[in-house]
């Protein structure tokens, strides 16, 4: 019996120590937040949130947009501020979906069957509490995994999903026009060619009206596509191209249209 108390309180101390120094008590498990948890607890107001994007096109004019207007003079109230840097999205009131992605956000297609532009905060936000995220089908990962997840981890999903719902404005881009990237084979003097014709509006996204409108283009026509980063085609150069040609008439109709501040649209070659 004596072997068998003292026994005892010698290994009860080195499990309480186990517990201590190496993170044995299963309860430090259970105090781990879950990105699952997170995702699940603001789903209802992303669905609120598509509901609503859904109802943006009952405000869009139908027909093209004859000359650049405001139904509100500038400059916005809140400022209307669109910037693409990592760090400078924080600070946005605004935010560029394509005119298909207001019914059908988690749909990406390739750049020679749709002209679209890169994600930013409101879009990854709504596809990581859509279908296709980590709550469904998972093909719009969240980093890092569930394993890793930590209390930063958390707060910062937190802080962009909250960021994401407060967004003032909504600028939608309906393609009227796209000639994806082609070669011209020789058969012209010019041997690359690509364009797009768009219309655009700029939405009060809380009372979904209609703010502003205008239109933009861009065009690529060259005889030699160049700086072609590795593994890349020469189509999805041009692509680029042509992105950053519209984005740059984007940006500025917007400035000029709502005494704001905004970056061109970040460019992207990455959809399939």
């Amino acid at each position: 019996m004596r072997a068998r108390k003292w026994t005892a309180l010698v290994v009860l101390p080195a499990l309480a120590a186990c517990a201590t120094l190496l993170g044995c008590d299963s309860r430090d498990e259970e105090k781990r937040p879950s990105q699952a948890e997170t995702l699940r607890a603001y789903q209802p107001r992303f669905e609120e949130l598509r509901r609503r994007l859904g109802q943006v096109r009952s405000v869009l004019p139908t027909g093209k947009v004859g000359r650049d207007s405001c139904q509100v003079p500038g400059p916005l109230d809140p400022a209307f501020t669109y910037r693409t840097g990592d760090e400078e999205q924080n600070g946005n009131t605004a935010e560029v979906f394509v005119e298909r992605s207001l019914t059908e956000p988690d749909t990406r297609l390739h750049w020679d069957r749709s002209f679209q532009y890169g994600d930013t905060l409101l879009l990854d936000a709504l596809h990581w509490t859509g279908p296709r995220g980590p709550l469904g089908e998972n093909h719009f990962e969240l980093w890092p995994q569930p394993y890793y997840w930590d209390e930063g981890d958390d707060r910062e999903l937190r802080a962009t999903l909250d960021r994401a719902l407060d967004t003032p404005y909504l600028v939608v881009l309906r393609i009227r026009t796209y000639t994806p990237p082609t070669s011209q084979d020789g058969r012209t003097a010019i041997g690359f060619v690509a364009s797009v014709e768009l219309d655009g509006f700029v939405v009060d996204l809380r009372q979904v009206r209609l703010l502003c409108s205008f239109g933009a283009a861009g065009r690529y026509a060259a005889l030699h596509v160049i700086n072609i980063g590795p593994g890349q085609s020469w189509g999805s150069r041009v692509y680029e191209e042509l992105q950053g040609s519209a984005g740059r008439r984007i940006a500025e109709k917007l400035e000029s249209l709502t005494g704001g501040t905004a970056d061109p649209p970040r460019t992207t070659t990455a959809w399939r």
